[in-house]
């Protein structure tokens, strides 16, 4: 307990930043019902304010735990934002996420050429239901949902990854703190169900390995808005009617 109060006080700018986590979590949490009534009763403006707002949140707290982390008195690159290093760690990283990046383009091109593919696609969709805060319906939300993605990959990384388990590895062990660290991040994934926090658990567990590997965020970065993007990619190659679709691949 001494030491809990003393880390309590001596770092007050990181369990500030870390209080903001908790906040940002609670008021998305508390607005979620509002915003699936307005999503279930079509209202037109519905997901692209809730992509705007999301936006704006995720910038807005990404800055609060950096500026969080300079009052600290720690810098840029002990947060994670500098090159991996030029070691077999550092280019590991790089080459698992290239790898992924490859898995991932090759998602979307088997997508857009099986009409099998995207009809099973289509039906796991609708038939779960977590996709309804997310999803995109057409060419504007599809246009902002990218600007989302780009967002996501960039500041949840900063803040689930950089800040959080830096500051949580100040009073646990490195791999305590990184394994609350994924949790928190799939538990900030609640809105898209249990199914949808389970299939976020294993790129979680990836982003992390790579942050620990490499020491630097940005391996996990590029992964992470490529994931996103290919998430918008395929619910726009299966948000089409089948027979629409299907003459689209045939043309």
């Amino acid at each position: 307990m001494p030491d809990l109060i003393e880390f309590l006080l001596a770092e007050w700018p990181l369990v500030l930043g870390m209080a903001a986590i908790a906040v940002f979590f609670l008021v998305s949490w508390w607005r979620e019902p509002a915003l699936r009534r307005c999503i279930e009763a079509e209202d037109p403006r519905a997901k692209l304010d809730a992509y705007a707002s999301l936006m704006i949140h995720l910038w807005s707290l990404a800055g609060l735990v950096v500026g969080a982390w300079f009052v600290s008195g720690r810098d840029l690159v002990s947060l994670g934002l500098s090159a991996p290093a030029l070691t077999v760690w550092g280019w590991g990283s790089w080459l698992v996420a290239g790898l992924c990046a490859a898995y991932l383009l090759y998602t979307i091109a088997q997508t857009a050429l099986s009409s099998t593919t995207r009809d099973t696609l289509r039906k796991q969709f609708e038939e779960s239901g977590d996709y309804a805060l997310i999803q995109p319906k057409h060419g504007r939300e599809y246009r902002r949902f990218y600007g989302v993605a780009v967002t996501a990959g960039v500041t949840e990384e900063i803040i689930f990854r950089g800040f959080l388990i830096g500051a949580l590895a100040l009073i646990l062990p490195v791999w305590a703190a990184a394994g609350l660290a994924v949790m928190v991040f799939v538990i900030g994934h609640s809105y898209q169900g249990v199914s949808g926090m389970v299939r976020i658990l294993p790129i979680s567990l990836l982003l992390t390995g790579l942050f620990l590997a490499s020491g630097s965020l940005w391996p996990g970065i590029a992964l992470h808005i490529l994931v996103d993007l290919t998430g918008g990619a395929i619910f726009h190659l299966t948000g089409a009617s089948p027979s629409s679709t299907d003459s689209e691949a045939a043309a």
